[in-house]
């Protein structure tokens, strides 16, 4: 070979060596970038172990640099705690992809184990690649998992050695699904019919003699029997006990009011502080009572009794935890009737509100345009007319989409910067003239020497503010007083609204912010959707804030609304 073929070869060889070690540097790049990008720890060893590779990944999962790691063992990586150990790293090293599925725990650089699971890859040479994925949040779930599965297996020997109790309860929850789903799929309408077969179908598998539906009137501090069950051959008492006063049975009361169950297996064995209850129950030879509160928001509004005449019953405390749930069944069903009630209502209230003042516009709109001969007063006062029964309906309107935005959860605030006195003191003086035509001392009184300032949506607080002292003012007599107050309690401010008018009945208390409920007033016509306070509540709420009301029949109402001074 010639000096220059010799120097040719030397060059080719360069040039293929140039690129071999370019497509080796690209290779290693790419297998360091798919090894980087995955989220187990990748590694190569020795058959015996020793870490030649580990993915930059380990610094992430437990804490280790692979450069400290690199020139060690597997093994080193073992937790003293690890199930598996040294051989059993060996024997997968041996074994290969075969050995798949073990899990070792191994030490974090801070000492805390790590759950890993080994993996190896198929490979001809010595050298060794595996992964170990992380399983310590699988590890934790199935120790939970088996954790519960005891919990399961210890109560369900428990329910096994009281078996017999077990299937009374099965039967009675089986029986309340079977009672509860009639409710949910037959009309409110039907409500007292379903309570009435609930009791009868309820009193036939306790085997007790009657059952009855006891409902609470607040305002009367009564009680009356409006539902009842007797089996054949148990006289009725269905209306002998029609407004009950509360102090006729005070022990009943109290234990009914914190929301216990009464459970009496022998009514001649009640304590002494029962003595009317004892009474009264020995006299219709009662012998065995249970009776159930009816609670809403933690108040009693009425119970669900039942009793045993012709022989002493007693019912374990599961059964009775069991029998808590009729109380409130028997309250939905009849809260149910009173919600499509108060809706029928309601579309009726709104059908009327809408025909009222479209009936005068299209009247005397028709009018103005069929007739040229109206005099210039009669015409002022009829266009006078259509313009403010547009504005009733456009109130109207108003306070519907408001609801419906409250139902639909589309009620976001415009909040701004205002003086809340400011605010106060304007829509005060709007309600003025409004309070002068009823012949109503209308009066505003702020706490002096206090900074006002604050960060509210005006337009809503303002409708709470005409509101609360609009209905003042209609609901109170002529020569009555409404007065508007405005000061700071702690973090907050409180604005108050009270007035001599007529009151609200304690029966209606609760409700009155009830979205379409009205208070009903014998002999007065109460205008409105009964919308007002419902979105008065949802605003004030919407602020962070709270609205209270306490009120005396013919003696006045207060309103007392907070809100935070800073948000």
């Amino acid at each position: 070979m010639s000096q220059r073929d010799h120097r040719r070869s030397e060059e080719l060889a360069v040039q293929i060596n140039n690129k071999l070690v370019e497509k080796l540097a690209t290779s290693d790049q790419r297998f360091r970038q798919l090894v980087e990008g995955q989220p187990d720890v990748v590694f190569s060893c020795s058959p015996t172990g020793l870490i030649d590779y580990l993915s930059p990944v380990a610094e992430r999962v437990f804490g280790r640099k692979p450069e400290d790691c690199i020139g060690g063992n597997l093994s080193d990586l073992l937790h003293k705690d690890s199930p598996l150990g040294t051989k059993d790293i060996l024997s997968a090293l041996e074994k290969g992809s075969s050995a798949e599925g073990l899990r070792f725990l191994l030490t974090a650089r801070d000492g805390a184990p790590v759950w890993m699971m080994l993996q190896i890859a198929p490979s001809k040479s010595d050298s060794r690649i595996g992964s170990w994925h992380n399983v310590s949040d699988a590890v934790h779930g199935e120790k939970e998992m088996d954790a519960l599965h005891n919990q399961l297996t210890a109560s369900n020997n428990q329910l096994q050695i009281q078996s017999m109790g077990l299937a009374k309860r099965n039967e009675l929850q089986a029986l309340l699904v079977d009672i509860s789903q009639n409710f949910v799929q037959h009309s409110s309408s039907d409500a007292d019919t379903l309570i009435e077969e609930a009791l009868a179908r309820i009193g036939h598998y306790m085997g007790v003699d009657r059952g009855y539906v006891m409902i609470l009137n607040h305002e009367e501090h009564s009680m009356s029997n409006t539902h009842e069950w007797c089996a054949e051959g148990t006289e009725s008492h269905y209306g002998h006990f029609l407004s009950v006063s509360y102090d006729t049975f005070p022990w009943q009361m109290a234990c009914l009011r914190s929301g216990s169950a009464i459970h009496v297996p022998c009514v001649a064995d009640l304590p002494r502080e029962a003595s009317a209850e004892k009474q009264a129950l020995q006299r219709s030879g009662v012998q065995s009572l249970i009776a159930l509160p009816m609670l809403t928001q933690d108040k009693l509004q009425g119970y669900v009794a039942f009793e045993s005449i012709h022989k002493e019953c007693s019912w374990d405390v599961d059964i009775v935890d069991v029998l808590q749930l009729i109380g409130n069944m028997f309250h939905g069903a009849r809260d149910r009737e009173r919600v499509e009630r108060l809706k029928s209502e309601f579309i009726a209230s709104v059908s009327h509100e809408l025909r009222t003042p479209l009936t005068s516009i299209l009247g005397f709109s028709r009018t103005l345009s069929s007739k040229t001969d109206i005099k210039e007063d009669t015409r002022q006062e009829f266009v006078e007319i259509i313009h403010s029964q547009s504005v009733r309906l456009q109130a109207l309107i108003e306070s519907l989409l408001e609801i419906s935005r409250i139902e639909s959860g589309i009620h976001e605030l415009q909040l701004g910067d205002l003086d809340l006195e400011e605010l106060v003191t304007a829509t005060c003086a709007q309600l003025a003239e409004k309070a002068t035509a009823g012949n109503v001392t209308l009066t505003v009184h702020i706490e002096p020497d206090i900074a006002y300032a604050t960060q509210l949506d005006a337009g809503r607080i303002r409708s709470v503010i005409e509101n609360l002292a609009g209905n003042a003012i209609k609901f109170t007599p002529k020569n009555g007083e409404v007065k508007i107050g405005l000061s700071v309690q702690g973090s907050n401010f409180e604005l108050t609204i009270s007035d001599t008018g007529f009151g609200i009945p304690a029966n209606d208390l609760d409700r009155i912010f009830e979205r379409f409920y009205r208070i009903q007033r014998p002999g007065r016509e109460i205008q409105g959707t009964g919308l007002g306070l419902a979105i008065t509540r949802e605003i004030v709420s919407l602020h962070g804030g709270s609205i209270q009301v306490e009120s005396i029949v013919d003696k006045g109402s207060k309103f007392t609304v907070t809100l935070p001074r800073k948000r």
